[in-house]
C-alpha cells in the first residue's frame, strides 16, 4: 500500500487546522461587548411607517368550496406597462380533488384593476409564473402537476 497519499492528506489537514486556528484567534481579539466609544450616543432616526391601500385585485373565479390563494406575483419587466401576472392555486399537493381545482390565472393591468386583462387557462393550476425579462410577451408558469 502506498503511504504517500496518506502523508499528503495528513499535511493538508495540518495546514487547514493551522489556518483555521489562526482565524479563530483573530476573531477572539475583538470583544464585541466592550464599549469602544464611551460617551458617544447613537443617532437613532425614527421614521413613522405607514401603509396605504391603493388597489385591490380580487380573484374573479367563483368556485364554491374551493378557496385559493395567490401563489406568485410577477411584475412586467417594463414598469411603464403597468401589468402583473398572478398565479392562483390551492397548494394542497397530492389531494384527491386536484382535478376539481380552478385552473385560471390572470394578467392584470393597473389601469383597470376591476377586470383581468387576460385569462390564462393552463392544463393545471399555476403555482408560479414569470415574465421573460428579455421577451416580455413570453410568460412561463410552473403548474400544479409539474408541467411548464
Amino acid at each position: 500500500m502506498n503511504k504517500e497519499p496518506q502523508l499528503g492528506y495528513a499535511l493538508a489537514a495540518r495546514d487547514l487546522t493551522t489556518a483555521a486556528t489562526k482565524s479563530i484567534r483573530a476573531n477572539n481579539e475583538i470583544n464585541m461587548f466592550e464599549e469602544y466609544f464611551e460617551g458617544e450616543t447613537a443617532e437613532i432616526q425614527q421614521e413613522n411607517i405607514s401603509t396605504q391601500t391603493i388597489m385591490i385585485f380580487k380573484d374573479p373565479c367563483k368556485t364554491k368550496d374551493m378557496t385559493r390563494s395567490v401563489t406568485k406575483i410577477n411584475w412586467h419587466p417594463d414598469p411603464s406597462e403597468g401589468r402583473l401576472a398572478v398565479a392562483y392555486a390551492k397548494l394542497k399537493f397530492q389531494s384527491k380533488d386536484s382535478s376539481l381545482m380552478p385552473k385560471h390565472s390572470y394578467i392584470w393591468n393597473l389601469n383597470n384593476p376591476n377586470v383581468p386583462e387576460k385569462t390564462l387557462d393552463p392544463t393545471s393550476p399555476l403555482c408560479t409564473i414569470t415574465y421573460n425579462p428579455k421577451i416580455p410577451e413570453n410568460i412561463v408558469g410552473g403548474a400544479y402537476d409539474g408541467s411548464l
